[in-house]
C-alpha cells in the first residue's frame, strides 16, 4: 500500500514537471506579450490625448481594437483632471488652482453622440471631449477575462489574484491642437466670453471714453459662460489712475438672467489723465475670461471766474461811495462749478490792507469780511471745485477815504494818487472821483495815467486831453469806464490840480476816491 501511495506522489511530481510547468510558462510569455501591447495602445493613446487635447470616438474605438488584439478583455478606466481658478475668500483679488475630474462615464457621454467634428470654428466643436494645456489625462487598465495562465495559477493556488495585466499611464496635456483653428473664439468647454461694457448705459467704442473730472461713470459689464450649465458669478474690476494709485474690487454678478448675469460699478475719476480700467468675469467652476481693457481720459471744466460784489460798493463805482478809514466792508463772490457733478468747495482772497503786505484767506462759501485802514486797498479772489480745479482770478483795488492832505501836493496844488500793481494782472475798467470843499471855484482839471506792460507811462484821459477844465466848485466824477485794451496797462496813475492860491479847497473836508478792476 506503501509502494503505491509513492508511485501515486512521484506521477503528480512527473506530471507538474513535465506537462503543467512548462505548459504554464507558456502561457505565462503570452501574458507578457499581452502586456506589451496593452502597454503600448495604452501609452500611445495617452499621447496622443496630451499632444491633440481631446479624445474623440475614433481615436478611443482604435485604442479599444488594439486591446482586443491582445484575446483578453479589460476593465479600462479613464481620468481627466481640468485645471479651474477658484476665487480666494481670504485675499480678494487672487484665486487658488484645483482641478475638477470628470471620469470615464461622463467622458464617453460625450463621444458617444456620433461622429466628432474638429475642424471649423471651435465653437462648433461637436463629439469630442476637449482638454486644455496643462490639464491631466489618466488611464488605469487590468484585465477582466482570466488569462491561460491565471487559470494554470489559480488552479495551484486557488486564492490568488486574476489580474495579470495591469497598466497605469498618464501625464499633462502639452497642447490644445483643436483650439488653434480659431484662436480668438474659445471653446464651448472653456472660459467665459470677454466682457462687453457699457458706460451709463451707452456702448464704448474704440476701447477709450472721455469724461469730465468727477463726473460718476456706471460700467457695466456682461459676459456668457463657455456652457450651459455654467454661471457668471463675479467680475474683477481694477481700475489704475493717472497719479499711479490702482484699486481693484471684486463685483458680484447679478443683474440678468442666469447663466448670462451682469457686473455694474460706478466710479469717478480724478483730474489727472488717463486712467485705466479693466475687468474679467469668473464663473462658477472658477474659469477666467480674457481682460476688456477701457482707457478713460478726462477734461478739466473749471469753475466760472468769480463775480464780484461788496458793501459798501467799492467795486462798480457807477455811483462812487467814498469808504473812511477803519469802515467794515462786506465782499461777496459768486462762481458756478463746471458741471453738475461737482460743487464749490472753497474760495481763496488775497488782500491788501493800507498798502501793508498781502495776505490770503479761505472760506467754505463767497463771503468775506474785513476792516480797511486808510490808504489803498486791494482783494482778489478764485474758487476751487470739489476736484481741486481753481476758476480764473477776479479782484479790485480801491482808495479808502484818501484827502488830500495825504498826498504830495505840488505848490500849485497838484494831487497823485497810484493804484497798486497785482502781479499776473492787468487793468480792465476803472472809475474816479473827487470832491472839493463847498464854495470852492477855480480851473482845476484832472489826468490818468496808465503804466504800460513794457514800463512806459501814457495817458488815458477818457476825453482824451490832458487836462479838463472842471468849472467852480464841481469836483470830477467819473463811473466805471471799461479800456479797450485790457492787456496794456498793469497800473494807473490819478491826479487832480486846483490853483495855488485854492490849495486849501481840496485839503479840508475833501476826498478822492478811485476803483481799479483787473484782468487776469
Amino acid at each position: 500500500m506503501q509502494d503505491n501511495l509513492s508511485i501515486i506522489v512521484t506521477m503528480i511530481i512527473f506530471v507538474t514537471l513535465v506537462v503543467i510547468f512548462p505548459l504554464y510558462n507558456l502561457f505565462e510569455r503570452q501574458d507578457d506579450m499581452s502586456y506589451t501591447l496593452a502597454l503600448k495602445a495604452t501609452t500611445t493613446f495617452v499621447d496622443e490625448i496630451k499632444n491633440n487635447g481631446y479624445i474623440d470616438q475614433a481615436s478611443y474605438n482604435n485604442y479599444i481594437s488594439q486591446l482586443g488584439n491582445t484575446g483578453n478583455s479589460y476593465d479600462v478606466q479613464i481620468e481627466a483632471y481640468r485645471k479651474t481658478l477658484i476665487a480666494d475668500e481670504t485675499k480678494p483679488g487672487e484665486f487658488l488652482e484645483q482641478y475638477k475630474i470628470d471620469y470615464t462615464e461622463d467622458i464617453l457621454n460625450t463621444i458617444n453622440t456620433g461622429t466628432a467634428n474638429i475642424t471649423g470654428k471651435s465653437q462648433n466643436i461637436v463629439n469630442a471631449y476637449l482638454l486644455n494645456q496643462d490639464d491631466q489625462i489618466y488611464i488605469k487598465l487590468k484585465n477582466s477575462s482570466t488569462t491561460m495562465a491565471g487559470a494554470v495559477f489559480n488552479a495551484i493556488i486557488p486564492t490568488a489574484k486574476k489580474e495579470r495585466i495591469v497598466v497605469n499611464y498618464g501625464g499633462i496635456v502639452k497642447n490644445s491642437s483643436w483650439n488653434k483653428v480659431e484662436s480668438t473664439i474659445h471653446s464651448f468647454t472653456t472660459a467665459p466670453s470677454v466682457p462687453i461694457v457699457t458706460k451709463n448705459g451707452t456702448a464704448i467704442s474704440g476701447g477709450s471714453i472721455t469724461v469730465d473730472s468727477g463726473m460718476p461713470v456706471q460700467f457695466v459689464a456682461t459676459s456668457t459662460p463657455s456652457d450651459w450649465w455654467k454661471n457668471i458669478v463675479n467680475y474683477v474690476w481694477t481700475f489704475q489712475f493717472a497719479d499711479g494709485t490702482t484699486e481693484q474690487n471684486i463685483v458680484t454678478a447679478a443683474a440678468g438672467t442666469a447663466p448670462v448675469l451682469t457686473g455694474t460699478i460706478t466710479r469717478s475719476f480724478p483730474v489727472a489723465t488717463p486712467s485705466t480700467v479693466t475687468v474679467y468675469a469668473i464663473d462658477n467652476y472658477g474659469e477666467k475670461s480674457g481682460n476688456t481693457v477701457i482707457t478713460v481720459n478726462t477734461v478739466s471744466i473749471k469753475p466760472t471766474k468769480p463775480i464780484l460784489s461788496s458793501n459798501p460798493d467799492t467795486i462798480t463805482h457807477n455811483v462812487i461811495i467814498p469808504v473812511a478809514g477803519g469802515t467794515v466792508i462786506a465782499f461777496s463772490a459768486s462762481s458756478t462749478p463746471g458741471s453738475a457733478y461737482k460743487t464749490i468747495a472753497k474760495y481763496v482772497w488775497t488782500i491788501q490792507n493800507g498798502g501793508g503786505a498781502p495776505y490770503v484767506r479761505e472760506t467754505a462759501t463767497g463771503s468775506y469780511t474785513d476792516t480797511f485802514a486808510n490808504g489803498v486797498g486791494s482783494i482778489t479772489v478764485y474758487a476751487v471745485d470739489s476736484v481741486g480745479l481753481s476758476s480764473d482770478i477776479t479782484g479790485t483795488a480801491f482808495s479808502v477815504m484818501n484827502n488830500f492832505a495825504q498826498q504830495a501836493i505840488s505848490s500849485v496844488g497838484l494831487a497823485t494818487i497810484d493804484s497798486i500793481i497785482i502781479t499776473g494782472a492787468t487793468v480792465s475798467a476803472y472809475s474816479f472821483e473827487v470832491g472839493v470843499s463847498s464854495g470852492h471855484w477855480g480851473s482845476d482839471w484832472w489826468r490818468i495815467e496808465g503804466l504800460t506792460t513794457a514800463g512806459v507811462w501814457e495817458n488815458v484821459n477818457p476825453t482824451g486831453v490832458v487836462g479838463t477844465t472842471v468849472g467852480v466848485s464841481n469836483g470830477v466824477s467819473i463811473t466805471l469806464t471799461t479800456l479797450v485794451d485790457q492787456y496794456r496797462y498793469k497800473q494807473l496813475r490819478f491826479q487832480y490840480s486846483v490853483d495855488a492860491g485854492h490849495a486849501a479847497c481840496i485839503t479840508t473836508g475833501s476826498h478822492i476816491a478811485y476803483t481799479v478792476q483787473y484782468k487776469f
